[in-house]
């Protein structure tokens, strides 16, 4: 299998010239304009990058080209993969943006995309103590109505017991994290110690309760 020629084959040059076209925000406005037909966007663009398997390190399998520099939000939901149940909570993620789309004319301007992670003996991990399928929202900066989408995909996930990625879009608070990790007081104790002067206190930790 030559790697290379897959690789390069991956790079469709229209798609890459609309990336680099949209660093200027452009793309943006055209989507906002015709949001109505983001379904047949988001569907034309992944069959265009469909192709032959591609196995190579994870940084080249993950970059995406020139699509990576895309102005964007982000924001991950990982989801407990015992008895398969996370396909449930994909679809009812996925009930959520079709309810978002028929109400409230609120259109997603990129596909979902899903990752599957080992279970980690990190106490604030999102994989912490079950493997898990990260499922990455994605939107172009300026997306109409993206941080309403969020707020709401969000709300309805903690219901499911998912856990938000830290370091992308969320909306948590200290009852929800205290909800979602079962191993937090063990990490406070530890926390206590290592941070017994708060001097990594902070404005995010303190709404998410994990300050001293």
């Amino acid at each position: 299998m030559d790697l290379k020629k897959i690789e390069e084959k991956r790079r469709k040059p229209f798609v890459e010239l609309l990336a680099r076209i949209n660093r200027k925000g452009i793309l943006n406005f055209i989507f906002n304009l015709f949001k109505s037909s983001s379904d047949e966007l988001i569907d034309s663009t992944l069959k265009s990058l469909a192709g032959d398997v591609f196995i190579n390190k994870s940084f080249k399998v993950f970059h995406i080209g020139d699509a990576n520099y895309i102005p964007s939000y982000s924001s991950e939901i990982g989801f407990n993969m015992k008895d398969n149940n996370y396909i449930k909570n994909i679809d009812e993620m996925l009930e959520v943006i079709e309810k978002n789309k028929i109400e409230k004319k609120l259109y997603h301007s990129a596909p979902l995309a899903l990752r599957f992670v080992a279970s980690s003996n990190g106490f604030l991990s999102p994989m912490y103590g079950q493997d898990t399928c990260m499922a990455e929202i994605i939107m172009a900066k300026d997306t109409f109505g993206a941080k309403e989408m969020y707020s709401a995909i969000e709300k309805a996930m903690y219901a499911l017991k998912s856990r938000m990625h830290w370091g992308q879009y969320n909306y948590l608070s200290a009852n929800s994290v205290k909800a979602m990790y079962p191993a937090l007081d063990q990490w406070k104790e530890v926390s206590n110690v290592l941070n017994s002067t708060g001097v990594f206190n902070n404005p995010f930790s303190n709404s998410t309760g994990l300050s001293n």
